[in-house]
């Protein structure tokens, strides 16, 4: 069986996608082309496949758990992000890794959507005007959508602690996964490194 190859394709050009061919992957909520049929007819939803603006994550990649209150709804909601302790040409200053959080994600490897999509169904791409991109951005369960910027890079958000006690609330699950992966974000590092030192740490089957 050949490789899948998963399709961007905006919200208002589904009925087109499906119309010349293209299937929905409801686990991890893409459309893709089925296998034995050509790129060509979609070829405008194909991902950038150049290696501009990738980064290279390793081993171990952690799904790290917050929650925030939602703007609209004023209800306490889980959400989460991507973290790493190694990340491909970044300088460290110091000896022992510092948590790298992923950020504005505009897409992922086919073997981490099939991981954190099923279990994390809050997390879905969606455009931002703020960032003028569709990356996988958190929503509440009323439906409201949660940016990156305030969780991750305000001051107390989410995660952004600026105390050993708002980083107590953050639990790091690693992934079972392996190797090296590419992926299409930003990344941010908070000093003092709080999650690394003062998050909780658990399995990532508990989260099931």
């Amino acid at each position: 069986m050949g490789e899948v190859v998963f399709l961007d394709v905006p919200y208002q050009e589904k009925d087109e996608a499906k119309r010349l061919g293209a299937r929905w992957d409801p686990k991890v909520r893409k459309w893709y082309i089925p296998e034995g049929r050509q790129r060509e007819p979609f070829s405008k939803w194909l991902p950038d496949s150049s290696d501009d603006d990738q980064l290279q994550i390793s081993a171990p990649i952690y799904v790290l758990e917050s929650s925030t209150s939602c703007w609209s709804c004023g209800g306490e909601t889980l959400v989460v992000a991507l973290g790493v302790e190694h990340l491909e040409g970044l300088e460290q200053d110091d000896e022992e890794s510092c948590m790298v959080i992923l950020s504005e994600i505009e897409d992922l490897p086919t073997e981490l959507l099939k991981l954190i999509s099923p279990r994390y169904s809050s997390l879905k791409r969606r455009y931002s005007k703020t960032a003028d991109r569709r990356y996988y951005m958190n929503h509440c369960s009323c439906g409201a959508p949660l940016g990156d910027f305030f969780l991750h890079s305000e001051p107390g958000g989410a995660f952004s602690p600026t105390s050993p006690n708002e980083a107590e609330h953050i639990v790091l699950r690693e992934l079972p996964i392996s190797g090296s992966l590419k992926v299409r974000a930003s990344y941010g590092q908070t000093y003092p490194d709080l999650i690394s030192a003062h998050a909780q740490r658990e399995s990532y089957e508990e989260s099931a």
